[in-house]
Order: C-alpha cells, then structure tokens, then sequence
C-alpha cells in the first residue's frame, strides 16, 4: 500500500508529510475501468498550524497540482461536508481497504467514528421522509 507522490507537482511541500489518508477512486475503484481509464485517488490531509491560527489564508481542499485525477480534503472540510451527507465524503469513509494507498493511525482515528455518520445518515433521510412535502 503506498501513494506515488511524484504525481503531486503542486507547490505545498508539507501536504505528502501531512496527509493521513489517500485511496483509489473512480473506475478502479469499482472494477469499472478499461485499458484507457485514467487514475483517480481522493485523500484527507491535516493542515499546518498556519491555517488555523490565522497566518495564512484557510486551505479547504488541494485539488491542482497533479498530474492525475486527484483531489485531497483538509479534515475539518472532511467533517463538515460529511455533516452535510455529501456523498464523496461518505465515500471516502467506506472506501473498500483494498483501494487504500496510504493510511496513517490519524485517519484509523477518524474511521472509528464511522458508526456516528451511520447514525447521522441515517437520521437525516428519516427526517427527509417525514417532512411534510407541502
């Protein structure tokens, strides 16, 4: 299991080192792809104090600077569009481990919690059916 990180050619130096989680998405993910499938890979980092003591501007995602299909979620974008039952976090939490590329035990932590987006999931389609659709 392990990311190829010279697929990364953007200018956050920190993000290889700061990222806890990196999977395969897309076509090869669900055995879908072909001989001319591009490679797609989703992944959660942790940013740098910097961005949560107001040094530098806020970071909610790295998605430019590859050179595949790849896009990576600042943790706290992870939780908040998650609350928000945004299918690509979801996603991400159940990605089949065969598809993992680099797991770290800050993104085993997160997966723990996994039980409590079943739960919220769950609550929320029960309140969706029961608005009244007037």
């Amino acid at each position: 299991m392990s990311f190829d990180w010279s697929t990364y050619t953007g200018n956050l130096t920190w993000l290889p080192r700061r990222t806890i989680f990196m999977c395969r998405s897309g076509s090869m993910a669900y055995g879908t792809n072909g001989p001319g499938s591009d490679i797609d890979a989703k992944g959660v980092f942790i940013a740098p104090k910097e961005y949560y003591l107001g040094y530098l501007n806020s970071i909610e995602q790295v998605d430019k600077g590859w050179t595949i299909d790849a896009c990576a979620y600042e943790l706290t974008r992870l939780f908040t569009l998650t609350i928000d039952s945004n299918p690509n976090m979801i996603e991400l939490l159940f990605t089949d481990e065969s598809d993992w590329l680099h797991c770290t035990p800050a993104w085993e932590r997160v997966l723990g919690a996994r039980n409590a987006v079943d739960l919220l999931c769950v609550s929320l389609v029960e309140e969706h059916l029961n608005r009244d659709p007037a």
